[in-house]
């Protein structure tokens, strides 16, 4: 055999090698979807073909095994005050993002959808949002937590004490507000109250004399009886006062008018305070909240949930 025979089969030899590699050899088959007028879609769609196998395979399935960043911004930013949340928002927002909201207790919330769906009907991801829950403070938890609880005239002095800083003096506006809830019942000063606080005598019926420290005192006061005190003079127990507190952590003050009440039984008494719609305060500060979250970070805001 002469040299160019063998050389002619060692050339048709290697063309078939390369021939069957290329037959087995993964390839990269692009995809159109214009055609498919799914604007969801991307004009071209890459796949991995493995003719041995048979088998397509996303390239896209491949790449994110090496990806360094995240394809899309995902997950939830949970914020402890409104501060961060009107900040936070404002440094990822885009044209498409809402603010949504739930004033109702005991759970409200503000949460920020960052990639919403847009105005021109294209779907988004709707996967990277910025959440903010109220947190409520523990100064009105601990009014709420006493709230119409029975407690003995030492108990309760002890209470007005350590929560002087909470009461509050009513303005003639809130005064005229809440006459027609309460008949006309004048609110008491705080230093009023605190003058009644420091050593308050009453007589009952059985001409039993208790000592009273009520150490506080607070806006709102209505006259539940009229008793007399030791030197048999007419005294006016108040029946209503100011709580003045932050509803939520970091967060502005809410005042609520608070009913005074108290019975006197076998020569004691026991005082219950009633505080005055407490709920209906907190959703109005959360409604507030979000008006000024609208308004800092100029974004659309809806009552309700985002789609899941």
């Amino acid at each position: 055999m002469d040299t160019h025979t063998l050389e002619t089969q060692a050339s048709s030899g290697t063309a078939i090698v390369d021939i069957a590699k290329q037959a087995t050899a993964a390839q990269i088959v692009t995809i159109t979807t214009e055609h498919l007028n799914d604007t969801g879609l991307p004009s071209e769609i890459p796949l991995l073909y493995k003719p041995s196998l048979e088998q397509l395979t996303p390239i896209a399935d491949v790449l994110n095994h090496y990806r360094k960043t995240p394809k899309h911004r995902t997950g939830v930013a949970n914020v402890n005050n409104l501060e961060s949340f009107i900040s936070l928002t404002t440094r990822h927002k885009d044209a498409d993002s809402v603010i949504f909201a739930d004033s109702n207790m005991p759970a409200p919330f503000l949460m920020a959808v960052i990639d919403y769906h847009t105005t021109e009907r294209k779907a988004n991801n709707l996967a990277h949002k910025i959440l903010y829950k109220f947190p409520i403070t523990k100064e009105y938890n601990a009014w709420l937590n006493m709230d119409s609880e029975p407690m003995s005239q030492e108990e309760f002095a002890e209470f007005l004490e350590i929560r002087v800083p909470e009461l509050a003096s009513a303005t003639q506006e809130e005064i005229e507000l809440y006459s027609k809830y309460f008949n006309n019942q004048r609110f008491a000063e705080p230093t009023e109250l605190l003058q009644l606080a420091k050593q308050l005598d009453i007589n009952v019926s059985n001409k039993v004399t208790n000592g009273q420290n009520l150490a506080t005192g607070e806006k709102t006061i209505i006259f539940t009886e009229e008793q007399t005190n030791t030197k048999g003079q007419a005294l006016d127990v108040p029946s209503l006062f100011m709580v003045s507190v932050p509803a939520f952590v970091d967060g502005a003050y809410i005042r609520i008018p608070t009913r005074l009440r108290f019975k006197v039984r076998g020569g004691t008494i026991k005082w219950t305070y009633l505080m005055f719609r407490p709920e209906d305060f907190l959703k109005e500060q959360v409604k507030k909240d979000l008006a000024l979250a609208a308004t800092s970070t100029g974004l659309p805001t809806f009552e309700g949930n985002p789609e899941r």
